[in-house]
């Protein structure tokens, strides 16, 4: 009888494990684009798990359409509030590893993303302070939100096409950063209806 009760708790000790490490997925989109603004999906960071792009559905209408895929690198935090959502202005905890004209992720705390491209920074007085391009981040921050420096971009050719894109890892990110996929240029019927993304 002892035995009986040894062998299921253990099964079910395997069973919740089993559970525990199944992936997560998201699907996210649908996102257009302009002929002033590419056609951007953020995928916002994990504190732990991978993303890994799984699917990709898009419609493009130039030969040159690319997409590309980019992870976030460096990490930040948000040091001093900016409630103009346009303002170009954002203090944050440190500056090391910044490159003028990276594009930027800022993660809300309840996981919302927003992007923009980076002017400069400074230390002055203390403070790490960023300057971002006009229209800054269409966001108000508060003192905890997170910023990511992406990385370089990976594209992929894609040509004028609708089209629909499958594999285990059609781009893999960073544990703990967000990721991007834009499709560019975009002129009139440019789009990323959806991507499905893998966390583990």
């Amino acid at each position: 009888m002892k035995n009986k009760i040894l062998l299921t708790l253990a099964t079910a000790a395997l069973a919740v494990s089993a559970v525990a490490a199944l992936p997560n997925y998201q699907t996210l989109g649908p996102a257009s684009g302009t002929a002033a603004s590419p056609a951007t999906i953020i995928i916002p960071a994990d504190p732990v798990l991978t993303p890994r792009v799984v699917t990709a559905n898009w419609q493009s209408d130039s030969n040159s359409a690319v997409l590309s895929f980019t992870a976030g690198q460096g990490a930040y935090v948000i040091a001093g509030t900016n409630l103009v959502s346009s303002g170009t202005s954002q203090v944050v905890n440190a500056t090391n590893g910044l490159s003028n004209g990276s594009t930027l992720v800022l993660q809300k705390l309840n996981g919302v993303c927003y992007s923009a491209v980076l002017s400069s920074y400074t230390q002055s007085g203390g403070s790490n302070l960023l300057t971002l391009a006009s229209g800054g981040w269409g966001a108000a921050t508060a003192i905890g939100d997170s910023v990511y420096q992406m990385g370089t971009a990976v594209p992929l050719p894609v040509g004028a096409t609708t089209n629909f894109a499958t594999g285990d890892a059609i781009f893999v990110g960073v544990a703990g950063r967000p990721a991007a996929v834009t499709l560019t240029p975009s002129l009139v019927t440019n789009r990323l209806n959806s991507l499905t993304v893998r966390f583990d």
